[in-house]
């Protein structure tokens, strides 16, 4: 049976927290400027090569996660994207030797015992570290505004939520365009504040 995963339309309920992703999505460009001030300040007062590189590694490091392919609230998933998920697990989580990430637990991982606490850590973290961006900026050619909004617990095995989301999908008759807001794919794991400025207030930021 599907998991207990609850869906949300995406409608006037997340407004003003879709306001609060927007606001920091401006801000941005804005911690740019700033430390690409610094560096220059780092270079012109004669600064070790150390901090300078420091200073230059950050400003690229920002200016990179400030290229994300859209706002926080337009970083859904499509089902073909969910799925694509499920095939990285299948093909390699064994063959990478896998190993939980909760501490409480010592054992080796099988796909179907792999949850977002795990995924995150060993997959998600590592291949958008390079751009340091959401992973929905690396399958993602544009915006894909969300028509669902989903609540689910991180420690719930990731195939049982891709089954809960590919059956709603098919018992709504969707097609290719509609698009699911997980927040582990849609917010940028490595700055999830920066996304949304107030952790507290809002699953939008963050459902586990």
């Amino acid at each position: 049976r599907p998991p207990r995963s609850t869906l949300f339309p995406y409608t006037t309920l997340f407004r003003s927290l879709v306001a609060k992703a927007a606001q920091a999505w401006e801000g941005r460009w804005e911690k740019v400027e700033k430390a690409r001030a610094e560096a220059a300040s780092a270079r012109a007062r004669g600064a070790s090569t150390e901090e300078v590189d420091k200073s230059d590694k950050l400003a690229e490091a920002l200016e990179l996660a400030a290229q994300e392919v859209a706002p926080t609230e337009k970083r859904a998933m499509s089902l073909e994207q969910l799925l694509g998920i499920r095939n990285v697990i299948d093909e390699t989580c064994e063959k990478e030797g896998w190993h939980s990430t909760d501490p409480q637990k010592d054992e080796r991982l099988v796909p179907k015992t792999v949850t977002l606490y795990d995924l995150n850590k060993l997959y998600l973290l590592k291949v958008t570290g390079k751009r340091r961006c959401s992973y929905v900026t690396l399958v993602a050619s544009g915006p894909q505004p969300p028509k669902w909004f989903v609540s689910h617990w991180w420690g719930e095995p990731v195939l049982d939520f891709v089954v809960c989301i590919e059956q709603h999908s098919k018992d709504h008759g969707y097609g290719s365009d509609t698009y699911y807001w997980v927040c582990a794919y849609a917010n940028n794991q490595h700055d999830v504040g920066g996304d949304v400025t107030d952790r507290k207030s809002t699953r939008l930021n963050s459902s586990h």
